[in-house]
Protein backbone atom coordinates (compact mmCIF):
# COMPACT_ATOMS: atom_id res chain seq x y z
CA UNK A 1 0.00 0.00 0.00
CA UNK A 2 2.63 2.71 1.26
CA UNK A 3 4.94 1.46 -1.87
CA UNK A 4 2.83 3.21 -4.23
CA UNK A 5 2.67 6.34 -3.27
CA UNK A 6 5.36 9.09 -4.00
CA UNK A 7 6.18 9.99 -0.94
CA UNK A 8 6.61 6.81 0.44
CA UNK A 9 9.25 5.72 3.64
CA UNK A 10 11.76 4.51 1.37
CA UNK A 11 11.83 7.60 -0.95
CA UNK A 12 12.08 9.85 1.78
CA UNK A 13 14.54 7.81 3.79
CA UNK A 14 17.04 7.94 0.78
CA UNK A 15 16.23 11.53 0.75
CA UNK A 16 17.09 12.18 4.30
CA UNK A 17 19.99 9.56 4.84
CA UNK A 18 21.84 11.36 1.41
CA UNK A 19 21.40 14.59 1.99
CA UNK A 20 21.68 14.48 6.13
CA UNK A 21 25.03 12.71 6.07
CA UNK A 22 26.73 15.59 5.33
CA UNK A 23 24.66 17.95 7.31
CA UNK A 24 25.01 15.66 11.18
CA UNK A 25 28.58 13.97 10.62
CA UNK A 26 28.78 11.10 12.85
CA UNK A 27 25.08 10.70 13.64
CA UNK A 28 24.21 7.30 13.52
CA UNK A 29 22.13 5.36 10.71
CA UNK A 30 19.69 3.75 13.87
CA UNK A 31 19.01 7.23 15.04
CA UNK A 32 18.45 8.75 11.75
CA UNK A 33 15.90 5.80 10.84
CA UNK A 34 13.97 6.66 14.12
CA UNK A 35 13.80 10.10 13.38
CA UNK A 36 12.04 9.41 9.99
CA UNK A 37 10.05 6.64 11.59
CA UNK A 38 8.71 9.65 13.87
CA UNK A 39 7.84 11.65 11.49
CA UNK A 40 6.16 9.41 9.44
CA UNK A 41 4.30 7.88 12.23
CA UNK A 42 3.12 11.83 12.61
CA UNK A 43 2.26 12.30 9.29
CA UNK A 44 0.44 9.37 8.84
CA UNK A 45 -1.61 10.04 12.52
CA UNK A 46 -1.81 13.86 10.59
CA UNK A 47 -4.08 11.80 8.12
CA UNK A 48 -5.70 9.44 10.14
CA UNK A 49 -7.05 12.34 12.05
CA UNK A 50 -8.63 14.06 8.88
CA UNK A 51 -10.26 11.12 7.54
CA UNK A 52 -11.89 9.93 11.15
CA UNK A 53 -13.07 13.71 11.26
CA UNK A 54 -14.66 13.40 7.72
CA UNK A 55 -16.16 9.84 8.48
CA UNK A 56 -17.39 11.19 12.01
CA UNK A 57 -19.64 14.14 10.03
CA UNK A 58 -20.78 11.49 7.22
CA UNK A 59 -21.97 9.34 10.26
CA UNK A 60 -23.79 12.80 12.28
CA UNK A 61 -24.90 13.69 8.83
CA UNK A 62 -26.99 10.19 8.13
CA UNK A 63 -28.04 9.72 11.43
CA UNK A 64 -29.39 13.70 11.34
CA UNK A 65 -31.11 12.79 8.18
CA UNK A 66 -32.71 10.02 8.90
CA UNK A 67 -34.12 11.15 12.26
CA UNK A 68 -35.47 14.15 9.86
CA UNK A 69 -36.96 11.30 8.12
CA UNK A 70 -38.33 9.19 10.87
CA UNK A 71 -39.86 12.15 12.10
CA UNK A 72 -41.86 13.40 9.24
CA UNK A 73 -43.29 9.84 8.62
CA UNK A 74 -44.14 9.67 12.66
CA UNK A 75 -46.10 12.76 11.93
CA UNK A 76 -47.77 11.24 8.72
CA UNK A 77 -49.23 8.03 11.19
CA UNK A 78 -50.18 10.79 13.69
CA UNK A 79 -52.20 12.81 11.27
CA UNK A 80 -53.42 9.29 9.39
CA UNK A 81 -54.38 8.02 13.10
CA UNK A 82 -55.87 11.47 14.22
CA UNK A 83 -58.18 11.49 10.97
CA UNK A 84 -59.34 8.05 11.48
CA UNK A 85 -60.52 9.09 15.03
Amino acid sequence: MFHDMPNSLSTRNKVFFSSSSNLIPGTPVRVKRLIVEAREMTSRWKEEVQLLKKEMASFIEFYVDLFHITSDQIKEIKTSIEGYS
